[in-house]
């Protein structure tokens, strides 16, 4: 994957693929990029235009976009729950895809913001992280805000 304009490329065990919006990709800057449990790799745009998902099935590319329901165009992070359902972490908050919707998640009707990462620890909690220390977890009912107030100080000469 590529932030500056490169597209993909992938290696084939014997030579170098590269693909570009010529080949179906949304946008060259590409950032995250995941394998979901059916084999397809999703990769995720981060420029705010007409950005979004590709997913790769392995022989040819689709997308998703706003206009599909995507939350945002900025995609930093994708994590597949056991359901199959895939999360998206994006500049403008967190949704899942069921395979045919998009359903944004919040918290309590307010964006988490900036997500740059989910993950679900062993106890079955997923942590949703982003820009600015945010911290949230969701046990499947109830979400937690660990995000630390930060204090603004000034150092005074002493």
């Amino acid at each position: 994957t590529s932030m500056t304009h490169g597209g993909i490329n992938r290696f084939d065990g014997k030579s170098m693929n590269h693909y570009t919006v010529e080949d179906g990709l949304l946008g060259d800057m590409i950032k995250p990029c995941f394998e979901d449990s059916r084999g397809n790799i999703w990769f995720g745009s981060i420029q705010n235009l007409d950005g979004g998902i590709n997913i790769y099935d392995g022989t040819s590319f689709s997308s998703l976009t706003k206009k599909d329901g995507l939350c945002d165009s900025n995609v930093a992070c994708f994590y597949e729950d056991e359901s199959g359902r895939i999360w998206l972490g994006t500049g403008n908050g967190v949704c899942s895809y069921d395979g045919n919707t998009f359903t944004n998640f919040t918290n309590k009707g307010e964006s988490f913001g900036d997500i740059r990462f989910i993950i679900k620890d062993t106890n079955g909690i997923m942590w949703l992280g982003g820009r600015y220390g945010s911290l949230f977890s969701f046990d499947g009912r109830e979400i937690k805000n660990f995000t630390q107030t930060k204090i603004n100080c000034r150092l005074t000469n002493m």
